[in-house]
């Protein structure tokens, strides 16, 4: 019956006993019988000196804390990592008596101790970078306690990103979610503790920047080595290192044969680092607030938005998740605002309801007027009085990338980014070949050639899932992708020859894909969205490897691409998807280097988006704008064109029929007026000044109803 502490003691006193026999040497025999064991009793007086901590016995703590540090300095050495363990427990003893000086020091030298022996992105120098954090805030410092976790998010970020090819997907999955908790801890202080201090919003705009590139950029790099043929050299290096770490972790610590493979591995991964630098992703001290700051377009403000957990220090609970946008105007790296907003769970129901009004076919009757009121009120109205510039670049999350946000910010120019660190996108020095079009595949097709690379697709996605994939043929999509090629002069895929090697065996100037999209529901085992969304190709139906998952094209080499143009149909046309797979392609295309990506959030029309396409490519070529205002000026063009306009031309009058065939046409003067029809178009990455070298420049465009309202400015 005795307690957990008394069969400690009567463990480590039972040892002692043994080894000691009949000797009478007091206490120092005791010492020295002690030391004689080596660490393992250290162990067991490490057990007992948290035990006494956690029942307030510090004194008694204390005693076990010391002996067991003495029995491992002498056994180990004294910049052994179990003499850091050991001082860490005596550092956290410390503090919880308020020896707050004390403390710092024991995690100071623990700290020193993991850097000199693991390397400075080691976890467990994470971590003492979180105990010197949680040190700093019990002292009310909340400017130190922000630096130390800022440091202990670049520590794991710079882990991570070296070991993305060395361990599995749960391993990687389990660390971006500990990446992701330090950044809620953040994030929370400083908007509980340091919400006008310029310098801490500097720090979690970064950390935010940090955590969000990482998450989305990971799955592309790991599939870039592990699965391209880009890196197939490199293979046996990988192969090696797992080896090497199999061994290692059979050995204890403290052999000499486990030391020496960690310096073979690091060697190794050295080696592989050099062979492969444009695959890696930047250190995160590269990541710089300014050189964003500087990279905006004149007159613009970048919008950063994130879904958080805010962190209640003082009770030391988590709360639900909100969303929060922090703001960069351009060349005001000083100026940063974070902003709070609401719930994730109400603006996640206030998206769906908005998208579902501006449907076309709306058949709850909901409001468009009232759930754009509603969903700007916990959405835009927090924002708008911050907002001065007239461009808006945006880079959205969760559900805030299935939105169209030209409507919710009429008063703006708008474009999107994947994360505001798509702003440095470096360039490459690579020509890019000739413009590609790839459009109405041929789902069946059963000669559609196996992929020259290994797919991932059957890897990531359990069978199931896929067997539930398929697709019918597509309607009109081949006389779209005519109409794009012809004003590309490149090369054309059409029907059995819309394979998946026509795009991944290739980087064109400009690139268009007109196919279907899809995206499943996580699993455990496919927890990555980018593994789960894609398109269908020729043959995806016979063989389902023929689909081009997400995290296939991120890994693609596509940084000499100008432009992609998305047109991606949903499972039911002619309705609103979620979004969400077609938001994990686009974002795919920014991962692998396309500059500039035209994408729809929604299945549109296709003959009406042949007039916005057309539109478009003559504002690009004809009239030289820049893609993004070459866009805005198409979408104003289709839903200001009167019926008698449209007849005019073969494309308008092909739309129009569309329209009626579909039973949609409500007679007004103004058919494409509604928002379902053009809305649905948005542009990434696109960082140029919106000017046009016309007369005139978009000011205001406002939709109400079945009127049209558009102002331009001269």
């Amino acid at each position: 019956n005795s307690s957990p502490e008394q069969q400690g003691q009567i463990a480590l006193t039972n040892t002692l006993t043994t080894t000691s026999g009949t000797d009478s040497g007091g206490v120092s025999n005791v010492v020295v019988k002690e030391n004689s064991l080596g660490h393992h009793t250290a162990d067991t007086l490490h057990n007992l000196a948290q035990l006494c901590e956690s029942q307030g016995r510090y004194a008694e703590s204390e005693q076990h804390y010391l002996r067991a540090l003495a029995i491992c300095e002498q056994q180990l050495g004294k910049e052994h990592p179990v003499v850091a363990n050991i001082l860490n427990g005596l550092a956290r003893l410390c503090k919880s008596q308020g020896w707050y000086i004390e403390a710092e020091q024991h995690y100071l030298h623990a700290l020193t101790i993991y850097e000199q022996q693991l390397g400075n992105e080691h976890p467990l120098v994470s971590s003492s970078f979180n105990n010197l954090a949680e040190l700093h805030y019990a002292k009310g410092c909340y400017e130190e306690a922000l630096k130390h976790y800022q440091s202990s998010l670049i520590c794991q970020y710079n882990f991570l990103r070296h070991q993305l090819v060395f361990v599995g997907e749960q391993e990687h999955q389990l660390y971006l979610q500990n990446i992701k908790f330090t950044l809620d801890i953040i994030l929370s202080l400083v908007f509980t503790y340091l919400p006008d201090d310029p310098s801490a919003s500097e720090s979690a705009f970064a950390a935010v920047c940090r955590a969000k590139m990482l998450g989305i950029t990971t799955t592309a790099a790991r599939n870039a080595f592990l699965h391209s043929d880009r890196y197939v050299y490199l293979q046996p290096k990988f192969q090696q290192i797992r080896n090497l770490i199999i061994q290692g972790n059979e050995l204890e610590d403290n052999d000499p044969a486990r030391a020496n493979i960690l310096h073979q591995v690091q060697e190794i991964e050295i080696e592989i680092d050099q062979s492969a630098l444009a695959m890696m992703i930047p250190e995160a001290s590269l990541i710089d607030h300014q050189s964003i700051a500087l990279a905006l377009p004149a007159d613009s403000t970048l919008i950063e938005f994130l879904k958080f957990h805010p962190y209640n220090f003082e009770h030391q609970s988590w709360g639900n998740e909100h969303y929060i946008a922090l703001l960069l105007p351009q060349n005001q790296s000083h100026a940063i605002k974070m902003l709070p907003l609401a719930p994730v769970k109400d603006i996640d129901e206030l998206v769906a309801n908005y998208r579902q009004s501006i449907n076309l076919h709306n058949i709850q009757d909901i409001s468009p007027e009232v759930t754009t009121a509603r969903l700007s009120k916990k959405l835009i109205f927090p924002l708008t009085h911050h907002l001065r510039s007239f461009h808006l670049v945006l880079a959205p999350d969760g559900t805030l990338s299935h939105l169209p946000f030209n409507l919710l910010l009429d008063e703006h120019i708008v474009t999107y980014l994947t994360t505001s660190r798509d702003i440095l996108r470096s360039t490459s020095s690579k020509s890019a070949g000739a413009s590609l079009v790839v459009a109405d595949p041929d789902f069946d097709d059963n000669s559609a050639p196996s992929p020259p690379v290994l797919s991932i697709a059957t890897e990531h996605l359990a069978k199931s899932d896929i067997s539930n994939l398929a697709f019918p043929p597509l309607q009109n999509y081949g006389l779209l992708g005519r109409s794009i090629a012809y004003r590309l002069n490149g090369k054309e895929r059409y029907e059995q020859d819309a394979t998946k090697n026509s795009i991944t065996s290739t980087c064109p100037h400009i690139l268009s894909i007109l196919t279907y999209g899809f995206a499943l529901e996580p699993t455990n085992n496919t927890p990555d969205p980018m593994n789960r969304a894609g398109l269908a190709l020729s043959g995806s139906n016979a063989n389902k490897d023929n689909l081009l998952l997400a995290s296939e094209i991120a890994a693609l080499d596509l940084h000499s691409n100008n432009l992609t143009i998305l047109t991606v149909c949903g499972t039911a046309p002619g309705t609103i998807q979620s979004g969400e797979g077609i938001h994990q392609i686009r974002r795919a295309f920014g991962i692998a280097g396309v500059k500039t990506t035209i994408a729809n959030l929604w299945s549109v029309p296709v003959l009406v988006s042949v007039v916005l396409i057309e539109r478009f490519f003559d504002n690009l070529q004809n009239h030289k704008m820049g893609k993004g205002a070459a866009l805005i000026e198409a979408q104003v063009y289709l839903c200001t064109r009167t019926r008698t306009e449209l007849k005019e031309t073969a494309a308008g009058r092909r739309a129009l029929e569309e329209l009626q065939e579909a039973n949609c046409d409500d007679g007004t003067d103004y058919p494409f007026a509604r928002p379902y029809f053009w809305a649905a178009w948005v542009c990434q990455g696109e960082t140029e000044r919106m000017e046009y070298t016309t007369t005139q420049r978009l000011g205001v465009l406002k939709i109400s109803g079945k009127a049209v309202n558009v102002r331009l400015k001269n």
